[in-house]
């Protein structure tokens, strides 16, 4: 997915969670890596792009976690012979 699909995917589900004020944020979070990005070595880019991975990354580990038992409940409904 290229980055112009992210960027409109991301501005659709900000203006259905959050309106407009959602969609201003949004483009705002998009603009100021690239304004930030300009000067700085590539060594600091490269961290700040990790550092962004990872706040991506922790609201979805937090979320598979809170969703573990619903997930082995329908693993083991799955596999259960009675459904076979």
């Amino acid at each position: 997915m290229g980055a112009f699909e992210t960027f409109f995917d991301t501005i659709v589900i900000c203006s259905i969670l959050f309106g407009e004020k959602g969609v201003k944020i949004s483009r705002w979070v998009y603009v100021i890596p690239i304004i930030f990005a300009v000067g700085p070595e590539l060594n600091v880019v490269w961290t700040l792009g990790s550092i962004a991975l990872a706040v991506m990354a922790i609201p979805n580990l937090l979320a598979l976690f809170m969703l573990r038992k619903e997930f082995f409940r329908l693993v083991k409904e799955f596999f259960d012979p009675k459904n076979q």
